[in-house]
């Protein structure tokens, strides 16, 4: 699976939060790095596409929405999207490089909100961790691209923030 980010308690709360947020009447649902989809497996999109870099999490994903779309890599060439998903992604990239040009394909797809989550500071965990990564507080990260006129800071969980980014 995708680890503890999908699991346990830190499921229910991403459940519920993107229910609060009113992902059920998106239009359309761009998910950058889809993972396993046990966060969204409880609601219906009309129009679903997940992109991630496993295959083996691509084929599970067509199992659970038989009707989505699925494509292996990122960036992948796709329409935007009413409602953008990005969660604990960015915190995975590797070099600077890498994040910029995910924020950067993120904040492009996105027609209506962009959900998603990143660090708010480095710290000594984070730089332990040789699986993830801080380059800049992801409110900043955010705000720079001017694309938004609303950026909230809608949650957080284990050490991640989630933003909510309205266009």
């Amino acid at each position: 699976g995708s680890g503890i980010g999908s699991r346990g308690d830190n499921l229910t709360y991403k459940r519920s939060l993107l229910s609060g947020e009113g992902i059920e009447s998106a239009r359309s649902v761009l998910d950058v790095g889809c993972g396993d989809l046990e966060v969204l497996r409880a609601f219906k999109f009309a129009n679903y596409v997940g992109l991630d870099l496993s295959p083996l999490v691509l084929e599970r994903g067509r199992q659970i929405f038989p009707t989505a779309r699925f494509e292996l890599g990122l960036p992948v060439d796709v329409d935007e999207s009413e409602w953008v998903l990005c969660l604990e992604v960015l915190i995975h990239q590797r070099t600077r490089s890498d994040y910029d040009q995910l924020i950067d394909y993120i904040v492009a797809k996105t027609r209506g909100v962009l959900i998603v989550s990143g660090y708010e500071r480095d710290s000594d965990a984070i730089r332990n961790n040789a699986m993830v990564f801080f380059h800049e507080p992801l409110a900043e990260s955010l705000s720079r691209k001017n694309k938004f006129r609303r950026i909230e800071k809608i949650g957080d969980h284990t050490d991640v923030a989630v933003y909510r980014c309205q266009v």
